[in-house]
């Protein structure tokens, strides 16, 4: 599925290492390297990195929010963790920020469903795995 950047619209574009790809238009995204713990002296055991990709569900991503929903459930020690890179493109076919994480993993996944699907919502919540903290790159 292509992202219609024709409209205007923000998106991210999802790209694992094994070539699946998932575009999510519409889109709120926030990078956060949160610190967890009062001893930030110590960052390598107290900071994380979370993504949060938050959007309204459209008849255009259920597709791809099928994609996200499956990841999430996914218990296979080889599914859980996956290289991606994040782009982030602003309506146009710029893309505004690249990210690369080693090795991301679901954090949580959300789904907010109203009745006529006018509100209907996502978030998707992805965290990097503690030990790949140094290997984040952006660009």
């Amino acid at each position: 599925m292509a992202n219609d950047k024709s409209s205007g619209q923000s998106g991210i574009t999802i790209t694992a290492e094994n070539g699946e790809t998932i575009v999510l238009t519409s889109t709120n995204t926030s990078i956060k390297f949160e610190t967890f713990a009062e001893n930030v002296r110590n960052k390598s055991k107290s900071v994380n990195a979370t993504v949060t990709i938050t959007g309204k569900i459209k008849d255009t991503d259920t597709s791809e929010l099928k994609k996200v929903f499956n990841w999430s459930k996914s218990f296979k020690s080889a599914e859980v963790y996956r290289k991606l890179k994040i782009d982030d493109t602003a309506g146009t076919d710029e893309i505004r920020r690249s990210y690369e994480f080693e090795q991301m993993f679901v954090l949580d996944y959300e789904e907010y469903l109203d009745e006529d699907d006018v509100n209907s919502k996502y978030m998707l919540k992805l965290r990097q795995k503690e030990d790949h903290f140094d290997d984040i790159e952006t660009y």
